[in-house]
């Protein structure tokens, strides 16, 4: 930086820059680079996206970035800290991305959210013994879930249904458009009770649970194509009394 330049923050940028000292001290981040290089990438984003946004001349450059995370955590990094992921969280974690991958949770955030629980329930029953010293964060573990689950290979929202499960689908898509059921919670709640019989039939080699969402997408999409709709179905349940009430 010149000699004598003072760097003039915006609130937006200040905004970005302290989520990322947060992100620091929550362990998102290993190192204050890191999250200095993340920081940068997000102020150049914002200079994308908002003509508005300061350039990004001299005075914000990577390294006076790592000077500012670097003075704002001082003090409230504890000496030795253990940022880094252990065995034991990346254990977890692969179960969930395995999850994810199979179509046992709907979306990353929910698979995420899970991982989440089970990070403090197994942190307490463990004692903290083979844990990091830091409490992972939502959005810390949801953005490393999806960058294992690229890593994979697979696209965590292509879910592969099996010939029995569309077929179960497909069924109560037409119990819905003939009108059985008054709404979708009582199709979705029998069609996953009827996966369930066919998951333990199979054993091993059985799909995973299916999310109540996901089935209940099935089934909405499936009695769609077939004709069938919200409004239709509300009729059908409540047709016009005859003399026009």
């Amino acid at each position: 930086m010149p000699y004598g330049v003072q760097t003039v923050w915006s609130a937006r940028e200040r905004r970005i820059m302290d989520a990322a000292v947060r992100a620091l001290l929550a362990g998102e981040h290993t190192t204050v680079r890191g999250a200095a290089r993340d920081c940068l990438a997000r102020l150049t984003q914002l200079r994308r996206h908002d003509p508005d946004a300061p350039p990004l001349h001299a005075t914000r450059t990577l390294e006076v970035l790592r000077s500012y995370i670097r003075k704002q955590t001082r003090g409230r990094r504890l000496y030795g800290r253990r940022t880094g992921w252990t065995e034991a969280e990346y254990r977890v974690l692969r179960r969930h991305v395995q999850g994810l991958l199979r179509g046992r949770f709907l979306t990353a955030r929910e698979a995420t959210e899970a991982c989440v629980r089970d990070f403090g329930r197994l942190r307490r029953s463990d004692r903290g013994v083979g844990w990091s010293n830091v409490t992972r964060t939502v959005n810390g573990v949801c953005k490393k879930l999806v960058k294992e689950a690229r890593k994979a290979g697979l696209s965590p929202r292509r879910v592969r249904y099996t010939r029995a499960e569309r077929a179960a689908f497909d069924r109560y898509a037409s119990a819905m458009a003939e009108g059985r059921y008054r709404n979708l919670t009582p199709a979705v709640t029998l069609c996953r009770r009827d996966l369930a019989r066919m998951r333990a039939r199979r054993g091993r080699t059985a799909p995973p649970p299916r999310p109540f969402e996901a089935v209940r997408k099935q089934i909405r999409l499936r009695a769609r194509n077939i004709g069938w709709s919200w409004s239709s179905h509300q009729a059908r349940l409540f047709p016009p009394r005859l003399d026009g009430s």
